[in-house]
């Protein structure tokens, strides 16, 4: 009985999360035609921030406000402000760091390699990035979301990947670096 429960919170977890994918792209359609944001439904304190594209993946949907309630939605944006990137030059340093949970949204990252590619959709602009590391780190290294002298976008999620407990001291870390900037 125990463990049908426990398979049952789990498929709902991971039925809710897709299902707010499906809002949150129609929030996103809609706020770059609009060119203001958009609440995927009535009652939520986040919209969607960028479209992130995985190798040739479905699209994910990044989400304002890094929250735990924001997380159970969608990836979140930690450290960046996506507006501020269509005014940066080839010298001026960014890091766009992303976090999901590892048994939805991030679950790919399992399978990302070196020279995989990243593309990150602003609504003004496109970013196409290349892996070029990938690293498990401690959950208190916070030195993989420094801006440093790169342009570079941050992925994060929890490691490993097929570990019982919801809660592990470890990050996996995907980070790829700026090839190209388009406008969208």
């Amino acid at each position: 009985m125990i463990i049908a429960f426990c398979w049952g919170q789990a498929g709902y977890i991971v039925a809710k999360a897709q299902l707010a994918q499906y809002l949150i792209s129609d929030a996103w359609q809609q706020g770059v035609l609009s060119q203001t944001p958009v609440k995927p439904w009535g009652w939520a304190d986040t919209y969607p921030v960028a479209k992130l594209t995985i190798n040739q993946s479905e699209p994910l949907y990044v989400l304002a406000g890094a929250s735990n309630r924001n997380l159970a939605f969608g990836p979140v944006l930690l450290n960046a402000n996506l507006d501020e990137l269509s005014q940066v030059d080839n010298t001026q340093a960014f890091n766009v760091s992303i976090a999901a949970h590892r048994d939805t949204h991030f679950a790919l990252l399992e399978l990302v390699e070196y020279g995989d590619s990243l593309r990150l959709d602003t609504g003004k602009e496109s970013l196409s990035f290349v892996v070029d590391d990938l690293l498990i780190v401690d959950e208190k290294y916070l030195s993989v979301l420094d801006v440093d002298d790169k342009q570079v976008i941050t992925l994060i999620t929890c490691y490993p990947f097929d570990a019982l407990s919801s809660t592990t001291p470890l990050r996996y870390v995907v980070r790829g670096r700026l090839v190209e900037k388009s406008v969208s």
